[in-house]
């Protein structure tokens, strides 16, 4: 401190009136966050709302749980993934989270030898909190986080990801295409600017109790370009993968979800 002033808590997260990301670190282990440069681990950041929070009606184990680890953005300690996810709400819905199953399908294809999840979605927020409202600086946070723990998108053999879904609630809202486009580039070059050089996966997401928004997924593809890319679609799974609200994806939903994150991912070339 000099002169009085002491400079900002870089970890200070902004949190929605709903409440705050899922902190129970009670029954996880806690693992190490020692990087092996011999071989290919991915940081995988999942963001956005409900459906990419801990909302699946099943908990999944995946099966390579021993190589899967959840960052805590709260603490900066990497946990074992049992239970609820660590950083994103969490939901009555749950305990299964999507990420899980997407960082599982990584590993199953040879893609990456360890995923560390950095899940920090917040249910029922819109796209405009996250270009400039209360959770523009999330994935500031996250990345800060990690480089306190010396990693970063410049360390030997380690490989930086980002999912991006989100889009039910402005279908609801009936937000306009432009107004979606400007808030998505914003929260893209929040990410970007906060060192996250890694890949951005948006997916094609609007579906809320069976409506879907041509001016949510047309926003959603007019960012694609240079390191941004098109997630799978999850406007395409119908009522059938959806729990009772026919909004959350059910376990069958989810496991689709996952194989159409998976399939979008891999097509953008190596290393996924």
């Amino acid at each position: 401190m000099r002169g009085g002033f002491s400079p900002p808590d870089p970890f200070i997260i902004t949190e929605m009136p709903a409440g705050p990301g899922y902190q129970d670190t009670n029954g996880k282990t806690v693992r190490s966050l020692a990087i092996n440069t011999g071989i290919r681990n991915l940081v995988l950041i999942t963001a956005g709302q409900s459906n990419w929070e801990s909302t699946n009606p099943t908990l999944y184990t995946p099966t390579n749980s021993s190589v899967i680890d959840n960052f805590n953005i709260y603490d900066g300690a990497a946990y074992s993934i049992a239970g609820p996810l660590l950083g994103c709400s969490s939901s009555p819905l749950g305990p299964g989270n999507l990420g899980a199953r997407v960082a599982d399908l990584l590993v199953t294809n040879g893609k990456f030898d360890r995923v560390i999840l950095v899940s920090i979605a917040i249910g029922s927020t819109s796209v405009a909190d996250w270009g400039t409202g209360r959770l523009q600086d999330r994935v500031g946070v996250a990345m800060r986080r990690l480089a306190a723990r010396g990693i970063t998108p410049a360390t030997t053999g380690v490989t930086f990801a980002l999912i991006w879904g989100q889009g039910e609630n402005d279908t609801q809202a009936g937000t306009s295409q432009a107004s979606y486009t400007s808030s998505l580039n914003s929260f893209i070059a929040n990410a970007q600017a906060a060192g996250m050089s890694g890949r951005i996966f948006v997916t094609l997401e609007s579906w809320n109790a069976g409506t879907t928004s041509a001016n949510v997924r047309a926003a959603q593809a007019a960012v694609v370009t240079g390191n941004v890319f098109q997630g799978g679609d999850m406007d395409t799974l119908n009522a059938t993968n959806r729990q009772a609200d026919n909004v959350h994806l059910n376990d069958t939903g989810a496991a689709s979800m996952a194989t159409l994150e998976y399939n979008a991912m891999h097509a953008s070339g190596a290393p996924f």
